[in-house]
């Protein structure tokens, strides 16, 4: 079936030999003799570990990969290697898969020259010092997440890189379950050290991301409990809402939705620029039109047809061009300052929701209450037991309204794949159009 290509051919693609991708420079990373003897030092290490995220592989193609390798997105434009992704035929030489791993690593370098030697700061405040060292773990998580999703098991690293001999490069893959534990294990000590401090800068990670990326983990684990718990928290907390106005407010940075919880961010960055705009919007709108929200030309599967005509989500989520079909929710081409949204609050609603019908269905629960309350503020009618009158129909419910609530964020494929959905629903979508890719 389509998606388990796709994980054979990412997983493949470094099987082998990590050593070339793990060859991060050690003088990419911050100098600790420079970095660690200020606490100016140490906020400038943590902002260069931020700012790995903003780069173009850990923003657009860790965002746009699960939309076209799934069937939300297909390829539109010159990029061989997003042709690849969405054919799910991937090369060895696909530098756009090789660079989510390489700079994943650099981001976790980074992070592990602050781990090491955020003790050797003298005077900073204890409120600061957990804030900062919680944002670590968090940032350390992140990017194995995203490494876990894409290749499974993969090399672990908790120490710096300082040299450069084969024996420190190249060590061999851990399994997808060590990965997960090291994820969870950096997550709950974030979690600990920010209860109670409150709600973070924009693009930082505070209490409320820490929670959500705990649930979403749980919910790719299958930790069902654990999953519906601390999306309850993200919701009691009281620092988020859920957008009650123009649902296009969420992605309208200028708006300042409460909604979202987590972003990666550009605006507030004057050196900092995001490109997706140009891959998601046609050439008729200045864009580069990589991708678009249509299949084959035919849009047999498009979910632009798919939408609810009643549904409020599909002009913020669907631009219509000449009778093509792209994704509306980047749209800054003349700036290239789209915020990249990574948790908020509606998320919460659906894990919760969804979780709790895996801990056992209950006809018109709070699982439907929550999956309501999302599909209210889209304008569509109710839920209701009749709809899905046992836990497979609703688990599909569930599936289904995540891929309009978050349509374009990144997340299809892999909601696909955990819910044992995706031999179903990928193989009609007709992208395996290409052959001679090695896989």
């Amino acid at each position: 079936m389509k998606y388990k290509i796709l994980i054979l051919a990412f997983t493949t693609l470094f099987s082998f030999s990590s050593c070339n991708f793990l060859d991060v420079d050690p003088t990419s990373a911050i100098p600790a003799e420079n970095a660690f003897t200020t606490e100016k030092g140490l906020v400038a290490a943590l902002h260069a570990a931020y700012s790995g995220l903003q780069g173009g592989s850990l923003t657009i193609d860790v965002t746009l990969f699960p939309e076209v390798a799934a069937d939300n997105l297909v390829d539109n434009g010159s990029k061989v290697e997003y042709g690849e992704v969405s054919d799910n035929r991937i090369s060895p030489e696909n530098l756009y898969v090789e660079a989510i791993w390489r700079n994943c690593y650099v981001g976790i370098n980074r992070v592990n020259n602050i781990l090491l030697n955020i003790d050797n700061v003298e005077g900073v405040a204890q409120e600061d010092y957990n804030s900062y060292l919680a944002q670590a773990y968090f940032l350390r998580a992140y990017y194995y997440f995203t490494l876990v999703k894409f290749f499974g098991g993969v090399p672990l690293r908790t120490e710096p890189i300082n040299g450069t001999t084969p024996e420190e490069l190249n060590i061999p893959r851990a399994t997808e379950e060590e990965v997960y534990d090291l994820i969870l294990t950096d997550l709950e000590e974030a979690e600990t050290l920010t209860n109670g401090l409150g709600i973070e800068l924009t693009g930082y990670a505070g209490e409320g991301a820490v929670k959500a990326f705990l649930s979403r983990v749980y919910l790719y684990l299958g930790n069902w409990q654990n999953a519906a718990d601390k999306a309850e928290e993200v919701i009691n907390l009281g620092y988020y809402e859920l957008e009650s106005g123009d649902y296009n407010n969420i992605f309208t940075e200028s708006s300042n939705s409460n909604e979202i919880i987590f972003e990666i961010d550009f605006v507030n960055d004057p050196e900092g620029s995001n490109g997706i705009a140009n891959w998601c919007l046609p050439s008729a709108l200045l864009g580069r039109g990589e991708v678009a929200a249509w299949n084959d030309n035919e849009r047999t599967s498009s979910i632009a047809d798919d939408f609810d005509p009643a549904d409020l989500r599909y002009e913020a989520s669907i631009i219509e061009s000449s009778g093509d079909y792209y994704c509306g929710k980047y749209t800054d081409i003349e700036f290239s300052k789209d915020n990249l949204i990574v948790f908020r609050l509606a998320e919460m609603y659906l894990i919760r929701s969804e979780a709790l019908n895996e801990l056992g269905f209950v006809a018109e629960g709070e699982a439907f209450n929550l999956l309501n309350e999302i599909r209210q503020r889209a304008g569509l009618t109710n839920l209701t037991s009749i709809d899905a009158p046992n836990q497979d129909a609703f688990r599909e419910a569930v599936v289904n309204e995540r891929r309009f609530e978050l349509a374009f964020e990144g997340h299809r494929l892999f909601d696909l794949r955990r819910t044992n959905l995706a031999d179903v629903i990928l193989p009609d979508i007709g992208t395996l159009k290409t052959a001679g890719w090695l896989f």
